[in-house]
């Protein structure tokens, strides 16, 4: 019935429906229940043990040897979303960053590994991930959205791609049972999650919010994050082990656990976890204070606090391959904590890596958004005037820090149609534009307040 109907009105007016409908979908959503009870006073959590080590996300490996040619290839590259044709290259460049920093002592991996979940992809990285923990450093790992069952899977060859095999969830806790799995002291029966420790008095929640089990033939790839009822209360029954044990606790997902940006969730309802609320003050609650995320490939840190002065930060890191092409460290000291961000600036066939992965990915955007205004019958002058300026808006949260100008979109010249849309989007520009506390790629936190300031 809402096919038929929309099929009558205007493109613009079915691009203004879309903006309506998605916001009815965000307000119906209920929450899970827990088991907790509402702190009458501030609770007293256990200080943070000191460790130093790095959070990395989203690398997408993509090995060379399974086609750099073909139309399909070239249509991926377009996107400009992904460099997977340097793939290999910058995950090896990491991997020596990573090596060389000799008081690093654990590496976490929030998820999306490889590509689309290729086999060939997970025990290349794999190996890789080896190197790491060959100079006695340890490795942790969750999936994303493309590691697992993602019927996506492929190689290139010169006419378009072919099929190839995926990995299960048993095949990928597998594969990287030496990076997380075989040292857990807890494992979630229903999902890829774990608990681990990896220093003395810090239990590290590696958790699997992917949905990859809903993936099939005609739905290859969802996207969406949530946890399943039965992971949710494996998740609170061990929390509330860590409180009866007196450990500090921390969190690793592929999802972001709050919003980054103001109607993120509206937008974007796929890269905020579903419950993300309720779950978030779950995890606070239990005095998880740092949570580390990826999937929207920002380097953005955002931080939510409760009326019972416990506080949560969602520090999220950008992928490896779509520009900035960071990758973090934290050095905790005293229940204090630094943040330090490492933008990859050269690999060895491209001296200037942090001018070309910029040019790449806003070509790519600026393209994207133009064949969306073209979908809607937008006119080629409101594409050119528009296109640019709301690439340069997400490229803002990308990057991180994200200072506004004066006037974020500049209408002049539109047609009235395109006016009145922009004005309904209008909360999505002001979000991508106005970053929320508190500072992006740097920053001091002190764990014990949740006070922070610049370095």
């Amino acid at each position: 019935m809402i096919t038929k109907v929309l099929k009558r009105l205007t493109p613009l007016v079915q691009f203004i429906f879309f903006l309506i409908l998605i916001s009815l979908v965000a307000s119906c959503a209920t929450g899970p229940i827990f088991t907790y009870t509402e702190y009458t006073t501030k609770p007293v959590f256990p200080s943070y043990p000191d460790a130093y080590f790095a959070i990395v996300s989203d690398t997408h490996f993509y090995k060379r040897s399974l086609g750099l040619t073909g139309p399909d290839f070239r249509g991926e590259l377009a996107s400009g979303k992904k460099m997977l044709d340097i793939s290999q290259e910058i995950n090896e460049e990491l991997v020596r960053k990573l090596i060389d920093d000799r008081e690093i002592k654990f590496v976490l991996v929030c998820g999306d590994l490889t590509k689309d979940g290729e086999l060939e992809n997970h025990l290349a990285i794999k190996d890789l991930l080896a190197l790491i923990e060959a100079t006695g450093k340890q490795v942790y790992v969750v999936p994303g959205n493309h590691d697992i069952n993602n019927y996506n899977a492929c190689r290139y060859t010169a006419r378009g791609s072919e099929k190839i095999a995926s990995v299960t969830s048993t095949e990928f806790m597998e594969i990287y049972s030496a990076f997380g799995y075989s040292e857990a002291v807890s494992k979630d029966p229903a999902s890829c999650s774990y608990v681990a420790e990896p220093v003395p008095g810090l239990w590290l929640f590696a958790m699997d919010s992917c949905t990859y089990y809903l993936n099939s033939s005609r739905y290859p790839s969802s996207t969406a994050g949530r946890f399943k009822p039965e992971t949710l209360a494996w998740i609170e029954a061990e929390l509330a082990q860590a409180v009866k044990q007196n450990k500090a606790v921390m969190g690793m997902l592929h999802h972001g656990i709050v919003e980054h940006f103001t109607s993120q969730k509206k937008y974007f309802r796929d890269f905020v976890l579903d419950d993300w609320e309720a779950v978030s003050r779950l995890f606070a609650h239990y005095g998880m204070r740092l949570v580390f995320t990826g999937h929207f490939h920002a380097q953005d840190i955002t931080m939510r606090t409760w009326p019972d002065k416990t506080f949560l930060l969602d520090i999220e890191t950008s992928s490896m391959i779509t520009f900035p092409c960071a990758w973090r460290t934290v050095a905790i000291a005293g229940n204090n904590a630094r943040v330090t961000s490492y933008p990859l600036t050269s690999i060895p066939s491209v001296s200037d890596f942090q001018t070309y992965a910029k040019n790449q990915l806003l070509a790519g955007v600026d393209k994207f958004i133009s064949g969306y205004m073209k979908r809607y019958n937008f006119t080629e002058q409101d594409s050119r005037i528009i296109s640019p300026q709301l690439a340069r808006g997400l490229m803002a949260h990308t990057t991180g820090d994200e200072v506004a100008p004066a006037v974020l979109v500049n209408t002049e010249g539109l047609s009235l149609g395109a006016t009145i849309t922009i004005g309904f989007a209008n909360d999505l520009i002001e979000g991508a534009w106005h970053d929320l506390v508190p500072v992006d790629n740097n920053i001091l936190l002190d764990l014990a307040t949740g006070r922070w300031s610049k370095p």
